[in-house]
């Protein structure tokens, strides 16, 4: 199980590491969504996509972000 400090999945391009991609941190019953934030990823890495430009119905929260790494 992967736990993050916010209790909240990230996804999206690691910041700082262009090309490089997370997808992780769904602390145990949070699994259910793994599957509709892998489509956002997956959308980010076939059309180049910055999160913002992918499917409104992901929620913008689980976008990691250098702040949401510092926690």
């Amino acid at each position: 199980m992967g736990s993050t400090t916010d209790e909240l999945p990230h996804g999206g391009e690691v910041p700082g590491r262009k090309g490089q991609w997370v997808l992780a941190g769904f602390n145990g019953g949070g699994m259910a969504l793994s599957f509709l934030l892998g489509k956002g990823v997956a959308q980010m890495v076939r059309d180049d996509a910055p999160f913002e430009e992918i499917d409104p119905i992901i929620p913008r929260f689980f976008k990691t972000t250098e702040a949401r790494l510092a926690i």
